[in-house]
């Protein structure tokens, strides 16, 4: 703004000097010799220097384009001199060769275009295209001197040849624009980067130019014009002149159709530049016009998924309301919007405000980081539209927790924050408590390394969502170079979880400084005996600064490479990503997976307003009950944003839900949208009712989201929200009957409705009954083995209580060479041959891949292309999920391994123990072979609930289906 107010100012004072200056021509005689000449040049630089101003005031310039400004305006003098100096040399040429005067200025503009062109090209602004504007001026109005053609002529000719030159620098600039790095995107106005012109239209004017050129050309040659004249009247197309209207006498078609394209070129033109200049003013009036759309006020790329969300659902349109240099700053793609409208306004301005935000907006989102500045604008904004809806960022978790207390009239605004929307969506995404499950681990162990807001909210996240009926409750150790701080941060920020936590032992602060944690000695020890005492389920490294992130998961990487140790997938939060969810897992014991970006994608805004509808739903059922039993509840529509959080939190237990019980996304596909079919949905609710461990889970999720609220039991006494006591926070078994069949009604409320609300998203994947296959084999002549599996897996599909359009399978294989790779590409190959889907492969490895196969080819005499065509097809197959596990102790290498036969053969039985417990399904090869590790494998699983084929050399199977409980 003030390198704008400078530049304009300088250049109107210059203005007014040459307009003095030019009383008294007399200072400029001796360089031009021409007085008349000078008088010429004296004005071309007054109308200069008035349009460099107007063309600065409208192009709102910020502090950084002040040396441009100045320079473009300080160079116009030298500018407009050396054309006069050419244009005085090309006069003398072409008198010379008695050129006539139309041929002499068709040579004129091609050569100052020439002259000028590589110092003010088509990228440019369109102010840096005035001095050629001025150039041309002072030519042609040189050669009016003469008195041979009419000064508007002289004037107009010009002028459209400029109109039409800035019209397609701003074509082809607006082309441009989303295609510039972030920084060049940075210099062009938000607005004109949010409405760029369409590429069919540019196509359009570019046809015009094009179409003019050439029918004028050849119009004017066939009535007998030499080329120079020909061009130079071909020119004069753009510009309407008068002897265009004789060519229906001429009877020539050819200049007909070049007056009507260079009419609608120059049109095209000036409208672009109009438009161009008065983009800011319409879109205040068409903002002015809005009704019943979504108002983002405080320009952010968090707050525009927020914004994005509340539009998609009704498909509304946006406003985004915020000074110039923020809405620049915006690095989200304009498409993600759909009719969007970028405002440059101030936000603190209610008369600006108000006239940016419209008539009535439905919903209103206030996005700035700052939260005391989102309060303040919210409290003036709900007086002046009070039945607009509120979203709210706070980022500050005091202010979070208690909004009611600052602004009781935002008592029911929607309130969200980075931190907690990137911690949701990474508890979502990760699936940590599938994590734990599949590593064989009792409990959920979270290390947590730093502790921003992020780190913050990721334990709360944990505490309150990872609850699984087979796992311990959640363990956490924070680790800082100042643990008491750390601690103390928790006992401000989330007193009554740390009490929980610190009542059961099941949070620890240690000091650990992460950027040492490579180096050999004390702190590398500590995380080794950390996780000796209790096993590593997921590292999170969040500590407020992406670059100490970083560093500190390659150091922990290193950690995992060298020493053998931290067998956990290390979580690092990065704001430089655009997605706030996390990268798929595919080693689930070891790797960085990035998480915690700018924006949500669309499939987690979806889920998050599925879990306000369930939430929504759960309540009902609630006060259903309540109105049994003669109370009056409150309603859902009269409710703060904090009261319908339990129903939200309770909705939000639904992938847990989803994995307890079996079911897995589809492939590559995330969360997916928590679509599930009717079958599975009725089968969810068959098996439910008797589940009653899971009726405890969601108990235990419920109390430790009341603990996290800072509620406790009130013994013998009545619920009171005000003291934050409540009767039902007892365990579970101490409950009356009616009190746990709470727990059930809420289960069978989310399961049922799920499907539901997904009928929108029919497109979308969806969650199916997980089937596991594990295949264990000979290394040498598996092929007598694999001739039957298609067949098997038919008939294991068609036994299964779901049909295979409500199947997902899983192959489980120690990934050794032979029967375990092939059987594996056979089975997945088979199951996309029979649902048209891919299946997922889990690798359970004891030694490395590369070493595995060295082992087994010297064994077994095993030729090493035949492997590695073996590995290739399998990976082929592998289509969907491709993970591996290693199943190696914590510290031993594949030399430790291999060091005696009884250490191989001890790590290939806990490795086969741990692929029959996670399988449902067993296929084993060559077991029939006595001594052989598949045969000791069978006889393992035969007394576990798993359904075990068995196939012989001669490739007979038998099936053994799972033995089932008295």
């Amino acid at each position: 703004m003030i390198g704008r107010k400078i530049s304009a100012v300088l250049a109107i004072t210059l203005a007014v000097a040459v307009l003095f200056a030019g009383r008294d021509a007399t200072i400029w005689p001796w360089l031009i010799g021409d007085v008349s000449t000078s008088h010429v040049l004296l004005s071309a630089l007054f109308i200069w220097f008035l349009m460099s101003a107007a063309l600065i005031i409208v192009a709102r310039r910020d502090t950084e384009a002040l040396s441009a400004d100045i320079h473009a305006i300080l160079t116009a003098p030298l500018t407009a001199l050396s054309s006069l100096i050419l244009t005085d040399a090309f006069h003398v040429w072409a008198s010379e060769r008695s050129l006539s005067l139309e041929t002499a200025q068709a040579g004129l503009v091609a050569l100052l275009v020439v002259w000028h062109a590589p110092h003010y090209g088509f990228g440019r602004r369109a102010r840096m295209h005035a001095p050629f504007l001025s150039a041309a001026l002072l030519t042609f109005a040189g050669f009016s001197q003469t008195g041979e053609i009419p000064s508007w002529r002289v004037l107009l000719i010009p002028a459209t040849f400029f109109v039409v030159v800035v019209g397609v620098s701003l074509a082809i600039d607006a082309i441009r624009a989303p295609n510039r790095n972030p920084r060049e995107r940075q210099e062009f106005e938000w607005s004109q980067r949010r409405k760029h012109m369409k590429p069919i239209i540019f196509l359009g004017v570019v046809l015009c130019i094009f179409a003019t050129l050439t029918f004028g050309m050849v119009g004017w040659l066939k009535q007998g014009r030499d080329p120079w004249d020909a061009f130079y009247l071909t020119l004069i197309a753009f510009s309407g002149d008068p002897i265009y209207a004789s060519a229906p006498e001429m009877g020539n078609w050819q200049l007909r159709v070049a007056r009507l394209t260079g009419f609608l070129a120059t049109l095209a033109a000036v409208l672009t530049i109009v438009l161009g200049f008065l983009r800011d003013r319409i879109a205040m009036v068409r903002a002015a016009r809005r009704t019943r759309h979504v108002v983002l006020i405080g320009a952010s790329d968090f707050a525009q998924t927020e914004a994005l969300q509340l539009a998609a659902n009704d498909r509304r349109d946006v406003t985004i309301i915020d000074n110039p240099d923020a809405l620049m700053k915006i690095n989200t793609p304009p498409e993600r919007f759909g009719k969007s409208l970028g405002i440059p306004a101030n936000p603190d301005d209610p008369v600006q405000l108000a006239r940016a935000c419209g008539q009535s907006p439905e919903y209103a989102v206030f996005g700035t980081k700052d939260t005391v500045t989102n309060l303040v604008r919210a409290r003036h904004f709900v007086r002046q539209y009070p039945d607009t809806s509120i979203s709210l960022r706070i980022e500050s978790d005091a202010v979070l927790r208690d909004l009611g207390l600052y602004a009781p009239e935002l008592t029911r605004a929607t309130v969200f924050s980075s931190a907690r929307t990137v911690a949701k969506t990474w508890s979502h995404h990760s699936a940590i408590t599938d994590l734990a499950r599949i590593q064989r681990q009792d409990r959920v162990h979270v290390l947590i390394i730093g502790l921003g807001s992020v780190g913050v909210e990721v334990a709360v996240e944990a505490f309150m969502s990872f609850h699984s009926p087979d796992l311990l409750p959640l363990h956490l150790t924070v680790l800082d170079r100042e643990p008491q701080r750390a601690r103390h941060r928790f006992a401000t920020e989330q007193p009554g979880m740390l009490a929980a936590m610190e009542a059961e032992n099941r949070i620890e602060f240690v000091d650990f400084d992460g950027l040492q944690c490579a180096n050999v000695g004390e702190t590398s020890d500590r995380l080794e005996q950390i996780e000796c005492k209790l096993r590593v389920t997921a590292i999170v490294v969040a500590t407020g600064k992406d670059e100490v992130n970083a560093t500190i998961a390659m150091r922990l990487r290193l950690l995992q490479r060298e020493r053998l140790i931290l067998k956990a997938p290390i979580f690092v939060r990065s704001d430089a990503r655009r997605s706030v969810a996390p990268e798929a897992i595919d080693h689930l014991n070891a790797g960085i997976i990035y998480f915690g970006g700018r924006t949500r994608s669309r499939m987690d805004m979806r889920m998050s307003a599925l879990f306000d509808d369930i939430g929504r739903a759960v309540h009902e059922s609630w006060v259903k009950g309540q109105i049994m039993r003669g109370e009056n509840p409150s309603k859902w529509v009269n409710m703060s944003a904090a009261q319908r959080q339990s129903s939200v939190r309770a909705a939000m237990f639904l992938p847990e839900i989803y994995r307890v019980m079996g079911l897995v996304p589809d492939a590559n596909a995330a969360q997916a949208s928590m679509r599930i079919s009717s079958p599975v949905a009725q089968h969810l609710l068959d098996t439910v009712a008797g589940f009653t461990a899971l009726h405890r889970t969601e108990h235990d999720r419920w109390r430790s989201e009341k603990a996290a609220d800072g509620y406790k039991l009130a013994v013998g006494a009545q619920r009171d929200d005000e003291k934050k006591l409540h009767p039902s926070l007892a365990a579970f078994d101490l409950l009356p009957i009616d009190e746990q069949n709470k727990d059930l009604d809420v289960l069978k409320t989310i399961i049922d409705n799920a499907p539901k609300l997904n009928k929108a998203f029919a497109l979308w994947p969806q969650w199916r009954k997980r089937v596991r296959v594990s295949v264990m084999g000979p290394i040498r002549g598996a092929s007598p083995y694999l001739s039957e599996l298609p067949t098997i897996l038919e008939k294991l599909v068609a036994d299964q209580s779901l049909p295979i359009e409500c199947l997902s399978l899983e192959v489980l294989t120690p990934d050794a060479p032979g029967f375990d790779t092939e059987a594996a590409t056979a089975l997945l190959d088979s199951w996309r041959r029979l649902s048209n889907r891919p299946g997922d492969l889990l690798r359970l490895r004891i030694l490395t891949k590369a070493r595995l196969d060295t082992e087994a080819i010297a064994a077994k005499n095993l030729r090493h292309d035949a492997v590695e065509e073996a590995n290739a097809a399998l990976s082929r197959a592998a289509r969907g999920r491709d993970r591996m596990i290693d199943l190696r102790p914590l510290g031993a290498s594949d030399v430790d391994i291999l060091s005696t036969s009884k250490t191989f053969a001890d790590g290939i039985e806990t490795a086969n123990a741990h692929i029959i417990d996670l399988a449902d399904i067993c296929i084993f090869g060559g077991a029939d072979r006595p001594q052989s590790h598949s045969s000791r494998a069978a006889k393992t699983a035969a007394t576990k609930k798993k359904t075990i084929v068995t196939i012989d050399a001669s490739g007979v199977a038998k099936v053994s289906p799972a033995r089932q409980e008295s």
